[in-house]
């Protein structure tokens, strides 16, 4: 073989070496057994997840004369309407410690998510959870926006989670009586 000639072959066999490695060690680093921390301290969690699109309101008024000056008569606008998503607050209280209580920010145009863990000893609790809707001024007629609440005791065991999410018939606990 030719001086000129090594190079190409060496090319594609280190290539195929390193390929055989890189194999090897994902296959190694797969059989690392981990656990979370919750699972080697001891304790349990509670973890609230779900995402809701928030219902509108609005606020309708006729215009004020100063808004449709300059408007041809046949293209004003015979009210007004301003309005938004309606913002609501999320209290969680276990064994009527409250852990946490405030608004829940918008993660889009009218999307709500929520998503909070908490390490919760093993054992059981009497768990309250309330989304409700923040106070607002609405139109006659308006619809009130939903409000949902969950209060019961939940048992919780070490090592596992306790999920509260937001479905079809309100707030339920999943993973656990």
């Amino acid at each position: 073989m030719s001086a000129e000639a090594y190079p190409a072959v060496a090319r594609p066999i280190g290539a195929w070496f390193l390929g055989v490695l890189i194999v090897l060690a994902i296959v190694a680093l797969s059989r690392v057994s981990w656990a979370p921390d919750e699972a080697v301290t001891g304790v349990a969690q509670l973890r609230l997840s779900w995402r809701f699109q928030a219902p509108t309101v609005q606020q309708c008024r006729p215009p004020r004369p100063e808004e449709v000056t300059g408007i041809p008569t046949h293209m004003r606008p015979t009210q007004i309407c301003e309005g938004g998503p309606v913002p609501f607050q999320l209290t969680v209280s276990l064994d009527d410690v409250e852990l946490v209580s405030g608004p829940v920010a918008f993660t889009g145009e009218r999307a709500l998510s929520v998503y909070e863990t908490f390490p919760v000893e093993p054992g059981e609790h009497r768990l309250s959870v309330a989304f409700i809707p923040v106070p607002f001024e609405m139109d006659e007629g308006g619809e009130d926006p939903p409000a949902w609440r969950l209060d019961r005791t939940v048992s919780f065991e070490e090592g596992r989670i306790r999920l509260v999410t937001l479905g079809a018939d309100g707030l339920s606990v999943v993973g656990g009586g």
